[in-house]
């Protein structure tokens, strides 16, 4: 447990103004966690689980309210099952995107690694848990978790997952009465091909033609294309470090969209963005295309990988003035534990 002044404040550092918490716990395991909840439940203490506290812009690790402890449980970093088979896995809440994507890599597994723009020293678990949006196959997070190791409030333990009766998974995701210590996730086959597209919209009056043409392209595919559309700010915030200039010059338009897509042949990969071109040819005027072997296009040209964060984008969640604690506007945030 720590309490000091010194580690309170670092708990407490957010990207907006928060309290600090009354003290930070830090279990080594789902037994020493459900013993920290027995205890808070049993003296009335207010508690606020976090993974690795790398909550991007979301509140991070900072609790919501005075006088309560962060439960941080960064770790429990085991990866604790492996089917390669059914495309399963079963992490901890301290696993993170790297972690699982180096023992992936390792395993010579035919799965692909689930990634996102937050970086891979983030929580799967936890970004799975708060809806969080993955890249390619991995748009709906949330919808990958098949079960759930829950400690409730009281200290005991709840199972959620397939079977007969209520699914129970949608209690927790956001919040919900108890603190997740596994999840176990199904994972995509890794696919032979990908190719990620990128045009820029010049006209942001056009922008809700766009909308519809890109809902109007997903409801026509059944897979194999995941899209976004992007404004120049958040452009600048996936590939450009701190401080902020302009996008590079075919793409510093008020909107960008960016398709990715995958494939096992060369020939529906090829469809696929024939379809992309004839949905958006009316709207664009420059286009980009970038092939990979597998999925690992991370963002437009300049992106980085699923297993790192692009350059910059975490400085796009700076510590905003008026906080507990003063972090110089510049200064990239970087969690303490």
């Amino acid at each position: 447990m720590l309490t000091g002044p010194e580690d309170r404040a670092a708990a407490g550092r957010c990207t907006f103004p928060a309290p600090l918490p009354a003290a930070v716990l830090r279990p080594a395991d789902a037994a020493q966690t459900r013993n920290c909840l027995r205890i808070a439940h049993r003296h009335g203490i207010r508690v606020h689980p976090v993974s690795t506290g790398r909550n991007w812009g979301y509140g991070s690790g900072c609790p919501p309210t005075d006088h309560t402890v962060v439960l941080r449980l960064a770790r429990l970093d085991r990866i604790l099952g492996h089917d390669e088979q059914l495309g399963l896995v079963t992490v901890e809440p301290g696993v993170t995107f790297g972690q699982l994507a180096g023992a992936l890599r390792r395993r010579s597994s035919h799965l692909l690694p689930p990634s996102t723009g937050a970086g891979g020293g983030t929580s799967v678990l936890a970004n799975a848990l708060q809806r969080g949006i993955g890249q390619g196959p991995y748009q709906d997070m949330a919808s990958h978790l098949r079960r759930l190791e829950v400690v409730r409030p009281d200290g005991s333990r709840l199972s959620t997952g397939p079977g007969p009766g209520p699914a129970l998974t949608g209690l927790f995701l956001q919040g919900g009465p108890g603190v997740v210590v596994s999840a176990e996730l199904w994972l995509n086959p890794r696919p032979g091909l990908t190719r990620t597209v990128v045009f820029r919209l010049p006209d942001q009056r056009r922008l809700p033609e766009t909308v519809d043409a890109a809902r109007q392209l997903l409801q026509r595919t059944p897979g194999g294309v995941a899209m976004s559309l992007w404004n120049r700010a958040r452009l600048a915030a996936q590939l450009l470090p701190a401080p902020r200039s302009h996008p590079p010059e075919p793409f510093d338009g008020p909107w960008t969209g960016h398709a990715q897509l995958w494939a096992d042949d060369p020939r529906a990969l090829d469809l696929l963005h024939e379809s992309v071109l004839r949905a958006f040819a009316p709207y664009a005027d420059h286009w980009d295309t970038v092939d990979a072997g597998a999925l690992d296009a991370g963002g437009p040209p300049g992106g980085a990988g699923p297993r790192d964060s692009a350059p910059g984008l975490a400085s796009a969640y700076r510590h905003k003035p008026g906080g507990p604690l003063h972090v110089p506007p510049d200064r990239e945030r970087d969690p303490p534990f």
